[in-house]
């Protein structure tokens, strides 16, 4: 590998010679261009020729240089590395490779290619007892963190639910909650005393049993003031935790909370071991252990690999391995058509076209894109005249018909309703230059923050600004940097889409969330405004109840165009008619576990 690379910064450095041609140098000058010693360019020279890739002529005598002749062509040798780093699971570094030697070549596009043609799909290796079904997929984002303490993103959180569990799960079908590591729950008139009682026999991937100390030491490293978690929010209310007779755990709240079995579904509520934990550090967020269907054998910045928890307490998963291939999400590296014998699965990503033959599953997903506007940093944004003029200058139904899918409805709130459509009630242009006008709005430039996933939707809307008179800049950061609370700070606007999982649960975590764009861009007043209304809904004991507090606080974020809504989009997944347990879970994607693969006649 590192011969190869030697052998391509040698071709770059002579860019205009062709394979074959003579190029006098000196090996003093080769160990320059190298960063070696002169003795270990001979050695790296001497391989080569061997190999066939060069040509040496050593200079003979005073004054008489060497000649270097080329003879393998570098986009050979590149394609051929950048393969091999694939199957290592290195692909960001193959891409790297080919952004530093690949100019003037195809090699990307070939690269692409080969991926398409039969890098991702379904694989059997072994035979009989030996046999292992695996499936590889693309997916066009990347995985921030697998420790359930940090997660934010809906695929960090989807991740997750693949390798941990929770107490309990909640069932978004029967909107029920389903017994996981507690079989059974309870709480006292008021829930502000919960008891949960674990499942016997559960085992971690690492072979240890579950125990119910494993509980105290999950939640208590959530509610530690002195680690000050991002998901603290959950516990903040828990005066103690206890242990009952080994199998039980107890917690007692400082006020009672009606949400809390959604709390402790929530994926930053998985339960971890503790010394585990401890021991990896901040490698746990790469490596996490847990109780889930699949434990990580391998994960970087290009590649996840999970493997099959045999002896899950809620049976097994029919894939032995999922190996998910993470693509940077920009147009050159989008898969391509797909033989029909393939079996690939892209969820919620830019689809690749595929043979008619595959199958299509699809539903409006729960929630939207928005914009957040920043109450608490000095610009035009905190005039509610500007903000207001901003929402009615958006035509969400063109945005929809020039972007085209997976955006489907402008959105009135968070949720799909029965009354939308395709034409968009609130674009009023005449309105907006009124309030404009009113807003005293001269010219001053906001900055809209986003990541790529919405680089399309942010450019639009730049766009629109511009053709309004409103001066617009667009960050466009990583998924990680847009979490930095610096960035989320200069920001005017965030523009990011939630997808709701429970639906009350959701809209708490927006409000209570110390990294939720929504609450971080809420100005004092109206963040204790709807902290008090969150606090009322915890104690009402009345799901109905519940739903008009939360639309409340909704009507009250429009009516201060604190976020100003979008589009309501379509979740997606294609896959080949062989390809069978496929459902949307509440993340928005597909649970691993129940894919399987319909055997074809031979």
């Amino acid at each position: 590998m590192q011969l190869a690379v030697h052998y391509l910064q040698l071709r770059q450095s002579f860019p205009n010679a062709l394979e074959g041609e003579s190029v006098p140098i000196s090996m003093e000058e080769i160990a320059i261009l190298l960063y070696c010693t002169t003795r270990n360019a001979k050695l790296i020279m001497t391989k080569m020729v061997e190999l066939g890739w060069i040509r040496w002529v050593p200079g003979r005598g005073r004054g008489h240089r060497s000649v270097l002749t080329f003879l393998l062509f570098k986009g050979d040798l590149l394609l051929s590395e950048a393969k091999a780093l694939v199957l290592k699971g290195e692909l960001m570094e193959a891409l790297e490779q080919i952004s530093r030697y690949g100019e003037g070549t195809t090699v990307k596009e070939q690269l692409m290619d080969w991926l398409s043609s039969g890098y991702f799909g379904y694989r059997v290796e072994g035979k009989k007892q030996q046999r292992m079904e695996s499936l590889r997929f693309p997916v066009y984002r990347t995985i921030n963190t697998l420790d359930p303490a940090y997660s934010f993103y809906a695929f960090d959180a989807h991740m997750m639910k693949q390798v941990l569990d929770t107490l309990v799960r909640y069932d978004r079908v029967s909107q029920r909650f389903q017994p996981s590591l507690a079989h059974h729950w309870e709480s006292n008139d008021d829930s502000s005393i919960w008891t949960f009682y674990l499942r016997r026999g559960v085992t971690f991937h690492h072979g240890r049993e579950l125990t119910a100390e494993d509980v105290v030491f999950s939640f208590r490293r959530l509610s530690d003031p002195m680690l000050a978690l991002p998901h603290n929010w959950l516990f903040r209310g828990m005066l103690d935790i206890a242990v009952l007779d080994g199998s039980a755990v107890q917690i007692t709240l400082d006020a009672p909370n009606h949400l809390f079995l959604h709390y402790v579904s929530f994926p930053a509520s998985s339960i971890v071991p503790e010394e585990v934990c401890l021991e990896k550090g901040s490698g746990f967020a790469r490596y996490p252990v847990g109780t889930g269907p699949f434990k990580v054998v391998q994960h970087n910045e290009s590649v996840c690999v999970l493997e099959v928890h045999k002896s899950y307490f809620q049976g097994r998963a029919h894939l032995d391995r999922v190996e998910v291939i993470m693509i940077p999400d920009d147009k050159s590296c989008q898969v391509k058509d797909n033989p029909s014998d393939q079996v690939m699965l892209h969820m919620g990503d830019p689809s690749p076209v595929i043979n008619v033959e595959w199958e299509e599953l699809g539903e409006l997903h729960t929630g939207c894109s928005l914009l957040t506007m920043n109450l608490t940093r000095p610009g035009p944004q905190c005039h509610p005249n500007f903000r207001k003029a901003l929402h009615h200058l958006i035509d969400r139904g063109r945005m929809i018909d020039e972007l085209g899918e997976p955006r489907m409805y402008p959105a009135q709130g968070f949720f799909p309703n029965a009354a939308m459509g395709a034409e968009d009630m609130a674009f009023q242009p005449e309105e907006t230059r009124r309030l404009l006008q009113v807003a005293g709005y001269r010219g001053e430039t906001i900055c809209l923050y986003t990541y790529e996933r919405h680089a399309a939707d942010a450019y639009w809307i730049q766009e629109q600004c511009r053709q309004h008179g409103i001066s617009m800049e667009v960050h466009m950061v990583s998924w990680g940097q847009m979490m930095e609370r610096e960035n989320i700070r200069k920001a005017d606007c965030i523009l990011f889409e939630v997808i709701f999982g429970e639906a009350q649960l959701t809209q708490v975590e927006l409000l209570q969330f110390p990294y939720s764009f929504i609450r971080s861009h809420l100005g004092c007043d109206l963040l204790a405004e709807l902290d008090q209304r969150v606090n009322a809904l915890l104690r009402e004991p009345s799901r109905h109840k519940r739903e008009e507090m939360l639309q409340a606080v909704e009507h009250r974020l429009q009516e201060t165009s604190a976020i100003i809504f979008l589009l309501h989009k379509k979740l997606s997944s294609s896959f080949h008619p062989s390809v069978r347990g496929i459902s949307f879970n509440e993340q928005g994607w597909v649970d691993f576990r129940n894919i399987w693969l319909k055997p074809r006649k031979s």
